[in-house]
């Protein structure tokens, strides 16, 4: 009897810790695609607030179609956001809208605003994806194409 159970528990006891091996491995395998998919989801957000920032005050772009856009992407990816990022990313597209509205004798200096806003708020994206020297040099990239547009 003592070997039977000795047996049976060993089985068990093999059993479990493979069990338990599998489901961390999964575990992690989970939560390296969710990496992945938010690392993707930052990059695109950044992506495109610098596109907007950069052609919002073009002649020929409709500001209400690139707040629409935005709009689009954000309920496609809202969720992989943190708060701030997303809260950021959010205000941002709205602000574009309402400038799309403002009346023409104040719509430059409300572009102006606008862009300003919208190059903040891709600075807080840059931060929320949390790789520090990647965040740096793209800041750094952001404040120096600011400088060649106002030299």
């Amino acid at each position: 009897m003592i070997v039977v159970w000795t047996a049976v528990s060993s089985f068990v006891g093999a059993t479990l810790g493979a069990i338990l091996v599998e489901w961390y491995r999964q575990k992690n395998r989970l939560r390296l695609a969710a990496i992945d998919k938010r690392l993707e989801v930052y990059q695109e957000a950044f992506a495109l607030l610098s596109e907007v920032g950069n052609t919002m005050d073009a002649a020929d772009v409709s500001l209400v179609e690139l707040a629409d856009k935005c709009e689009a992407w954000w309920l496609e990816n809202c969720l992989y956001l943190d708060a701030k990022a997303g809260k950021a990313f959010r205000g941002a597209y709205v602000d574009v809208f309402a400038c799309a509205f403002t009346p023409p004798s104040s719509h430059q200096e409300e572009v102006e605003r606008t862009q300003q806003r919208v190059r903040d708020a891709c600075n807080t994206v840059a931060k929320g994806v949390g790789l520090p020297i990647i965040v740096e040099e793209k800041l750094s990239l952001v404040k120096r194409g600011r400088r060649s547009k106002e030299g």
